[in-house]
C-alpha cells in the first residue's frame, strides 16, 4: 500500500516539474522570435532629414487669372451643428434646394461653409485663415467654391451677433455674422469629427459680399473643382485665432 502511494506521489511530482519547465520555456524568447519582433518595429525617421523636408508651397492669389462671373443668389438661413474634423471647421447645409446660386446660368446648391488654415498668399504675404462657400451641381458633378482669404482684425461683435439671428434679407455684406462666439467653435479630439453647438447662419450677408466683388481669381483645383478667390476680407481676430488654434492641419 505504501509503495503504491509513493509511486503516485512521484508521478504527481514529476508532472508538476514538467509543467513548470514548460512554462519557463514558453516565457523565454528564442533568437528567431526576437529577430521577428525587431523586424516588425517601425523605424523612426532620422531627425536630420527634416532639414531637407519640402513642404507644399502656398499659392499666390494674384498669379491666377482674373475672371468676372454672373452670379445670382437665393439665400435664406441655415441651422445646423458646427463640426471640427481637424482639417476644417464647417457647417453642412440642410437646405440644399433652398439656398442656391446661379453661376453663369448654371444652378448650384449650397453644400457647406468651411474655415481652413490657408494655402494661399496675397501679394507675397501669407494668409492665415480662409473661408470657403462650397456649391455643387449634382447633375454635372461640378463643385464651385467661393474662397475668402481672411484678414484678422479687432472688431465690435454686437452688431454681427444681432445680424446672425436675423433671418430677414439685409443689404449688409460681411462674413462676421456667422460665428460670433468662441464657444460655438468645437475643439478637435482625435480621431473622428467633433460636433459643436447648433448655430443659425443668416446667409444673406455672404451673398451680398460675393455680389459686390468686381472680379475673382480663378484657380482650377481639378477637372471638377474650381475656386473663385476674392480679395482679402476683414474677419474678427478673436474668432479667427480660435479657429486656427483648434485645427491640426
Amino acid at each position: 500500500m505504501n509503495n503504491y502511494s509513493n509511486k503516485e506521489t512521484y508521478i504527481v511530482f514529476f508532472a508538476a516539474i514538467t509543467i513548470i519547465v514548460l512554462l519557463i520555456m514558453s516565457m523565454i524568447k528564442t533568437p528567431v522570435e526576437v529577430k521577428d519582433i525587431d523586424e516588425e518595429k517601425e523605424t523612426m525617421m532620422d531627425l536630420s532629414l527634416l532639414d531637407n523636408l519640402k513642404l507644399p508651397e502656398k499659392q499666390e492669389i494674384t498669379n491666377f487669372k482674373k475672371v468676372k462671373k454672373e452670379v445670382f443668389f437665393k439665400y435664406g438661413n441655415n441651422n445646423n451643428y458646427i463640426i471640427n474634423d481637424g482639417r476644417r471647421v464647417y457647417q453642412g447645409c440642410t437646405r440644399y434646394l433652398e439656398n442656391i446660386a446661379i453661376i453663369d446660368g448654371y444652378r448650384f446648391g449650397l453644400v457647406r461653409i468651411e474655415w481652413h488654415k490657408s494655402v494661399l498668399t496675397w501679394k507675397g504675404i501669407k494668409v492665415g485663415l480662409e473661408l470657403h462657400i462650397v456649391h455643387s451641381d449634382v447633375e454635372s458633378n461640378q463643385v464651385i467654391t467661393f474662397v475668402f482669404p481672411l484678414s484678422l482684425v479687432d472688431l465690435r461683435k454686437e452688431f454681427f451677433t444681432d445680424l446672425s439671428y436675423h433671418n430677414q434679407p439685409t443689404d449688409v455684406a460681411t462674413l462676421n455674422s456667422l460665428l460670433t462666439r468662441i464657444d460655438q467653435i468645437p475643439a478637435y479630439y482625435c480621431c473622428t469629427p467633433n460636433q459643436g453647438a447648433m448655430v443659425n447662419f443668416n446667409l444673406c450677408p455672404i451673398a451680398n459680399l460675393i455680389l459686390i466683388q468686381k472680379y475673382f481669381y480663378e484657380y482650377k483645383m481639378s477637372q471638377n473643382i474650381t475656386w473663385f478667390i476674392a480679395q482679402p476680407q476683414m474677419f474678427d481676430r478673436t474668432i479667427g485665432l480660435n479657429i486656427r488654434s483648434k485645427l491640426v492641419g
